[in-house]
């Protein structure tokens, strides 16, 4: 019988896309299953690994299932250095899709957890880029239906009290968390931080671990740390550094439970010095809510906001006026209660 079916035609290209090799590892708990048609595809899961803060397993855990196919169908291009600009997102349903042609077409299922990219072999050479902005994409999408807050703040830890930052874009969040993390605080996250409720408290969770972006005219004040790369971001040209490679003592990989929260909506002003105003929770929640938060079912949007008011709830809120005084800013903040 197998001979008789030998000779037809591989209509859906099955066998070139045939997903024979596979990784594990852990998003904030949860396992993550990637396949792949071409083994190069599996450093994909190398990259996202790291991002994530550390976590215990999570019981009974639902598995994340992601496939990576190397299509050479699909046009060979080079990857210009502005393709996460061109890439298209589209949600219907429980589906979304994350596009960019002629380089991928990728899908999710948040329902299943479950998702596909069909991607091209210029691109198959940039996992980096592959795990950040299709795979991290996705899986984060995913565990946003577990009942987790998101916020767009940087994250920074010292003796059991957590700082959040938060700002518009350009507003200084970066600068400021890599100052704080040379002056005695160390960093969970310069970009996301998630909020997971517990029974008694809450727990924050950093995306991505370890790296700081910064503009360009700041390189100087930070020319100790030489471990960077240049990544586009919102059109900005901005250099990533890996805390981890060269100090990692500066920074946290385990999800946090702090006993305590500051939370500081970041405003940068030019001058000098530095001053905080407390502001009330109300405040920052409509600020929160409206540089973190994307239109989703509404279910996801409410879980969402609940998780950011118990956050709010033990946490004290001020508005930070960061000034270029060094000293000043490590000051201010160390002064907030």
């Amino acid at each position: 019988m197998r001979s008789r079916l030998d000779h037809l035609e591989d209509f859906w290209h099955r066998d070139e896309s045939a997903l024979a090799h596979h990784t594990t590892y852990s998003a904030y708990g949860y396992p993550v299953r990637l396949s792949a048609n071409d083994p190069r595809l599996l450093k994909v899961g190398l990259f996202s690994a790291g991002r994530y803060s550390r976590c215990a397993p999570i019981p009974d855990a639902l598995s994340i299932s992601f496939s990576f196919v190397m299509d050479r169908r699909l046009r060979s291009e080079p990857v210009p250095a502005d393709w996460p600009s061109r890439l298209r997102y589209t949600g219907v349903g429980q589906w979304l899709a994350v596009n960019g042609e002629p380089w991928v077409n990728s899908f999710a299922d948040l329902q299943r957890w479950i998702g596909v990219a069909f991607v091209s072999a210029s691109l198959m050479e940039q996992p980096r880029m592959l795990s950040r902005f299709i795979g991290d994409c996705f899986v984060l999408n995913m565990l946003m239906r577990t009942g987790w807050g998101q916020l767009h703040a940087s994250c920074l830890y010292r003796d059991g009290r957590a700082l959040l930052l938060h700002g518009r874009h350009n507003a200084g969040k970066s600068t400021t968390a890599f100052r704080l993390a040379m002056n005695g605080y160390r960093l969970v996250s310069d970009g996301m931080t998630y909020v997971r409720r517990l029974e008694q408290g809450v727990e924050l969770l950093g995306y991505p671990v370890g790296e700081v972006k910064l503009r360009l005219d700041m390189l100087e004040e930070f020319r100790q740390v030489k471990v960077r790369e240049a990544a586009l971001v919102r059109e900005d040209t901005k250099m990533v550094y890996d805390l981890r490679q060269e100090m990692p003592e500066r920074v946290v990989e385990e999800a946090i439970r702090p006993q305590r929260i500051v939370l500081c909506l970041l405003e940068r002003t030019g001058r000098r010095e530095t001053t905080a105003e407390r502001i009330a929770s109300s405040v920052a929640l409509d600020a929160l809510l409206s540089e973190s938060t994307f239109r989703d079912d509404m279910e996801v949007l409410v879980s969402n906001l609940e998780s950011i008011q118990a956050l709010l709830a033990m946490t004290d809120c001020y508005h930070l006026r960061v000034g270029t005084d060094v000293k000043g800013i490590v000051d201010t903040v160390d002064s907030l209660q």
